[in-house]
């Protein structure tokens, strides 16, 4: 089967990793697979381009009439690629009966914003999802915490796109690696919307580091503001002996950087290291070689990669209490979770996880034992019926 792959990036977070291996494991199947990014067409983006990228739709033409696919499967699209390509892959499916997939990683569909956020006052709120996407209230708020223009910009966009031209119902299937999320895109009123769990990737090969009196602390991904570092750093407490490594980058590094030099003094136990982007194993490895995963996120997540690969290593974990990762940590039936607009419940899980790590009992747990489904057969088999037009096999 020859199948396309979309996505706004070639290399910068968690999506990529997942195109990767979906490329990877159905080539392994003995599929032809393809992938087109934006950044590879679509360059650095004008403001029209992010609202219809013609860049892009020419990109698109071009690879469908010469690689001719029987699947089309679309990961992000509302960076570089731009929500219009759908009508190019709607035009292309009905001339050659090829499916459309999509898998939203994210909030984009539901939300303006697609970590599900707006601001008012300067200060973030977690927007009520779906999100109408009537021009004037969708304007009457502040989407993007960089500008005003980006706000309207993605006003803009979805109003375009999803609002006037329905193209959030051209898929033929929608996939989502959480429920919740499925749920309010079926909110939407899509026919198809299917859970499928991200595949846990293999397990790194490497040695846990011996006991140090320190805790080795990890966090991975795109450093920007939702994903909540910079609270960390700058809550973290002063006689707490700890060295944190930080593998991303992203647009809130830099602050990142200067709350840790402000704090930074002789009597401060904290250190931290900015690591930058790293090749996915490389990251894998960091997380492995910690006593805890944080993912301090402050605003809604759907299924962060980090999580998975601390499952893999073994690494103990410590989430900000939002609705899909406290989910994940019910399922594991250990980590810890903690508010994160409350620094006092934040250094209170801090002193609980030191004193499990001075008891002996901060150890590797081997999660992935209580995660049933997460096998790369069981995701292969799932995206083949979805690029088939057979129903999903666990609902068979």
């Amino acid at each position: 089967m020859r199948i396309l792959l979309l996505n706004d990036y070639q290399s910068l977070g968690g999506v990529e990793v997942v195109v990767d291996r979906t490329a990877e494991l159905l080539t392994k199947q003995g599929h032809e697979v393809r992938v087109l990014t934006g950044d590879q067409c679509a360059g650095s983006q004008n403001p029209l381009g992010y609202i219809s990228s013609r860049r892009a739709k020419r990109s698109l033409k071009k690879i469908l009439r010469d690689f001719g696919p029987e699947a089309i499967h679309i990961h992000n699209l509302y960076h570089l690629l731009s929500p219009a390509i759908l009508g190019v892959c709607k035009s292309y499916c009905a001339q050659t009966g090829a499916r459309l997939i999509m898998t939203v990683h994210d909030h984009h569909l539901v939300c303006p914003n697609p970590g599900g956020c707006y601001w008012k006052s300067g200060q973030r709120h977690i927007a009520p999802m779906p999100v109408a996407s009537g021009l004037l209230p969708m304007l009457a708020r502040r989407w993007d915490h960089r500008s005003r223009t980006h706000s309207v910009l993605r006003v803009l966009q979805r109003y375009w796109n999803y609002t006037l031209h329905a193209r959030h119902l051209i898929p033929d299937t929608i996939l989502s690696p959480a429920p919740t999320l499925a749920k309010l895109v079926s909110e939407l009123g899509h026919p198809d919307v299917r859970v499928v769990l991200n595949p846990l990737a293999d397990k790194p090969g490497v040695l846990r580091p011996t006991a140090v009196d320190f805790l080795r602390v990890a966090i991975a991904g795109r450093i920007d503001p939702e994903k909540g570092v910079a609270v960390i750093i700058e809550h973290w407490p002063r006689d707490l002996k700890a060295t944190i490594q930080i593998a991303g980058q992203g647009t809130d590094l830099e602050r990142c950087r200067q709350i840790y030099a402000s704090r930074k003094t002789a009597s401060d136990a904290l250190s931290v290291e900015f690591l930058g982007h790293l090749p996915h194993k490389e990251a894998m490895c960091v997380i492995a070689r910690a006593d805890l995963l944080i993912v301090p996120s402050i605003g809604p997540e759907v299924a962060p990669l980090v999580l998975d690969e601390a499952i893999i290593a073994g690494t103990q974990i410590l989430i900000s209490d939002q609705p899909a990762l406290r989910a994940a940590v019910e399922r594991l039936g250990h980590g810890w979770v903690f508010d994160p607009a409350d620094p006092s419940d934040f250094d209170k899980k801090l002193r609980e996880i030191e004193a499990a790590r001075l008891s002996g009992i901060l150890l590797p747990k081997e999660h992935s034992k209580t995660l049933p489904g997460r096998s790369p057969e069981t995701y292969i088999n799932e995206l083949l019926a979805a690029y088939t037009g057979h129903p999903s096999p666990a609902h068979r």
